[in-house]
């Protein structure tokens, strides 16, 4: 605010008139008291108006004399009506005064037009060195930002004047008072990047109608944003209320755009507000939500969202995330704290959302002492600091109010809540249940819900079961509307028999960078599977690449019926690095060293960490290795700025299985009956993977029968071997002919730790007219139950027979 600037000045000079002792004349000199003048409010304003007698005689009047002093003010000026001379008598008609000076002067008021008048005739002798003092009333409507009004006092002559002589040569002056500067509030900051143009935005709130910018940049008040602002240039924002009635913010914006490594602090910062009339403080309030370092120069931050400086000194609050990523916003001090009413009032922070998920926004503020706070909002709730619970998406207009002053409104844009967080999901590992005619999809996701367009999702165990063969699935993972990642599943059409079913596993894109053209997605498949890649390229090493806007396809194959198929879709663009998905996670895969550990293989946006609570990490080689058997692992990715993503990894069940087969007696002298018995073994120390089939396959050959449904009896428990018992559980043995070239015995239940299952029938073994040896071979299919050492899954026992 600026004081009310008082110009009194001479306008002209009556000549000396000499009647009588021209060397002791009466002097006539209107004036007006010293204080500065306000420009009138909306409740009035009373002005003084002081009328001297300087000379050393009295000033004489005789009947018929007059000598009068006029007060013309221009209305034209003026937004509003000037009333009479302010007095015990209110009546605007006759404007007499009963107050001081009333006993020298008839005072009338009058319009003229243009102007008004209050008129006042001398009737009395006016003693030497006296000082008569007039109060009169001016009252408008509404100030105008850019009025002046000017206030003519005059001494008017007319034929007669005393003869003692008097002096009218100091008889006119006028007064002159700026309009009332209503400083605008300006708030600014939330610095965005525009990608591809070389440019930068910042949104602003303010209740100004005049909004400038240098060096570059377009105002927008309609959208509250300034856009188009070079890269690298430092800006100026003027809000202006009229000449020398402006609120300046200096924003520094990026270097760089957009940043790849970090995320942009969203700082927004009002302008100062007085700590109280005639303080030597003020203080603004701000907002960063996304934990970016905050420094402040030429002030103290107070660590509550305010900063507080001294008049006169300027303050710079800076924003940090590392790296490109830093925004300083520049606050000009107040001139001075003097009058109430030309002090912008409040400061305000930006609109931030609500932290605890809902639907609604907050605005901070700091208002000066005495200040009375009320919004438009049915739902916001007015505190000493802040304004909550304004509904998402909606504007809310604040008002603040001060005794005595103009009412200051600013309506501030709303906040979208909350933010969409990409879900991090990785799918896959299809397993079929002939039985059933379906088959299943294990996930894991930090996703609020997960969809799939068919099946039956079980959240907690992180698996969709129940899909018919033959459909196929698009996988939705949401946290909330518009907020989603999808990945598409095509599965088997059929339960294969005659080859494992691929356990390929894929995550959702990952971008390459902040406004990147790329993404990548981290996949595994350990069964040996082949892997193709439609639609972006595979890097070979559990990777691939693909182009924004393009879906890419993976189908790991082995052959046969066993096929599975994951489409990844894009994600819709790299701009914003808090609403992307930082990390691609593959499956949890076994170590080949045995160990009985496990890895996962992932994928982070640039400037991203990683963190697990169990494992070792490798950011180069985008792994987590030496994971404790059996343990699930919790994976942190932060990127600065951004909120946490959190997800959680099942473990795999990463067994060892060993297979041994006996044929007893294998000596075959014609058509005999043999004793076949598979004995399957889990060596490691840990329990099978329940939702994966344990497959053991047995090579069909022509001295055997191609159906053994007759000779295989799922009820059995013991058999004889070698003239010896043997325990069996044929009931948890599945068998299937319908391969033409293998007999199928599949587990469906688990295999605990150490723990061995077997199984086992007596069929007729018929060498016919030959005589000879043959080889039968029994194999553990890849990935049988989530085991993870292959080298130890087949074993064979030799035949000979002779003719009868």
């Amino acid at each position: 605010m600026k004081h009310l600037k008082l110009l009194l000045a001479l306008l002209f000079f009556v000549p000396l008139l000499t009647f009588g002792q021209a060397n002791d004349p009466a002097v006539v000199n209107p004036g007006i008291t010293p204080a500065p003048l306000p420009f009138p409010s909306v409740g009035g304003e009373l002005y003084t108006l002081r009328f001297n007698n300087n000379g050393f005689l009295p000033i004489d009047v005789v009947p018929g004399d007059d000598l009068e002093l006029r007060i013309t003010l221009n209305k034209s000026e003026l937004t509003g009506n000037i009333l009479h001379p302010a007095s015990n008598d209110t009546d605007p008609t006759t404007g007499n005064i009963t107050g001081p000076g009333s006993t020298f002067f008839d005072w009338q008021y009058t319009d003229l037009g243009t102007s008004r008048s209050i008129r006042g005739t001398l009737r009395q002798q006016v003693p030497a060195f006296i000082a008569l003092e007039l109060e009169f009333h001016i009252q408008v409507t509404e100030p105008s930002s850019t009025n002046t009004v000017g206030f003519n006092a005059n001494i008017v002559p007319s034929f007669t004047v005393a003869s003692n002589g008097n002096n009218l040569g100091n008889d006119a002056a006028s007064i002159f008072t700026s309009a009332l500067c209503d400083l605008p509030l300006l708030s600014a900051g939330n610095v965005s990047c525009e990608p591809g143009t070389g440019t930068y935005s910042v949104e602003i709130t303010t209740n100004s109608t005049n909004v400038t910018v240098s060096p570059s940049g377009t105002v927008d008040l309609a959208n509250n944003i300034i856009t188009g602002i070079n890269v690298g240039d430092t800006v100026t924002i003027t809000a202006g209320n009229g000449a020398g009635c402006e609120t300046s913010i200096v924003v520094d914006g990026p270097d760089t755009c957009p940043p790849t490594n970090c995320n942009e602090p969203d700082l927004v910062v009002g302008q100062g507000v007085c700590d109280g009339v005639g303080s030597g403080f003020y203080t603004v309030t701000f907002s960063e939500t996304t934990g970016a370092t905050i420094t402040v120069v030429g002030g103290t931050d107070n660590t509550d969202g305010t900063a507080t400086a001294a008049i006169g000194s300027d303050m710079t609050i800076t924003a940090s995330n590392g790296g490109d990523c830093e925004v300083s916003i520049t606050v000009t001090s107040p001139d001075n704290c003097d009058e109430i009413c030309e002090i912008t009032p409040i400061s305000l922070g930006g609109a931030v959302c609500a932290t605890d998920g809902s639907a609604f926004y907050t605005v901070s503020y700091t208002a000066i002492p005495g200040a009375t706070i009320t919004t438009d909002s049915g739902t916001a709730i007015v505190g000493p600091d802040s304004i909550t619970n304004i509904t998402s998406g909606v504007d809310i207009t604040i008002t603040v109010s001060i005794p005595g002053c103009d009412d200051t409104v600013v309506t501030v844009p709303a906040a979208d809540c909350p933010e969409c967080s990409l879900p991090v999901i990785s799918a896959g590992d299809v397993t079929c249940d002939a039985a059933a005619g379906t088959y299943s999809i294990s996930f894991f996701t930090d996703a609020d819900t997960v969809t799939p367009t068919a099946g039956t999702v079980d959240m907690a165990n992180g698996i969709i079961t129940d899909i018919p063969l033959g459909t196929d699935v698009t996988i939705t993972a949401s946290n909330g509307a518009g907020c989603e990642t999808n990945i598409d599943v095509e599965g088997p059409d059929t339960c294969p028999t005659n080859c494992a079913m691929p356990d390929l596993f894929a995550g959702q894109a990952v971008c390459d960078g902040v406004g990147a053209g790329t993404f990548t997605f981290n996949f595994s498949e350990n069964t040996g599977a082949t892997i193709t890649v439609v639609g972006g390229i595979d890097n070979t090493d559990g990777t691939v690449s693909g182009t924004i806007g393009t879906p890419v396809t993976i189908t790991a194959s082995n052959g046969g019926d066993c096929e599975v198929s994951i489409t990844v879709e894009s994600p819709a663009n790299c701009d914003d690095i808090c609403s992307l998905a930082p990390v691609s996670l593959s499956a949890a895969t076994c170590s080949s060293d045995g160990s009985g550990n496990y890895e996962i293989a992932f994928t982070l946006i640039p400037g991203a960490t990683i963190a697990s609570d169990f494992g070792n990490i490798n950011v180069g080689a985008g792994m987590i290795t030496d994971i404790d058997a059996g343990q699930d692992v919790t994976i942190t990715v932060s990127v600065p700025g951004c909120s946490d993503t959190v997800i959680v990894v099942p473990a795999p069940s990463c067994s060892d299985l060993g297979i041994s087969f006996i044929i007893s007696d294998a000596i075959v002298n014609g058509l005999e009956p043999q004793t076949y018995f598979v004995r399957v073994r889990e060596l490691l120390g840990n329990n099978t993977d329940d939702n994966l089939d344990i497959v053991v396959r047995m090579d069909k050959i022509q001295n055997l029968p191609d159906d053994l449904s007759g000779d295989y009896d799922p009820t059995a428990t013991m058999i004889i071997v070698g003239g010896f018992p043997e325990t069996i559980d044929n009931a948890a043995w599945e068998y299937d002919s319908s391969d033409p070239a293998f007999h199928i015995w599949r587990n469906t239940g688990v295999i605990n730790a150490n723990t061995t299952s077997a199984f086992g029938f007596v069929t007729n073994f018929d060498p016919g007219a030959t005589e000879g040896q043959v080889a039968l071979t029994v194999t553990i299919l890849p990935n049988s139950g989530g085991e993870s050492n292959p080298s130890n899954n087949i074993d064979a026992f030799r035949t000979d027979f002779f003719e009868e």
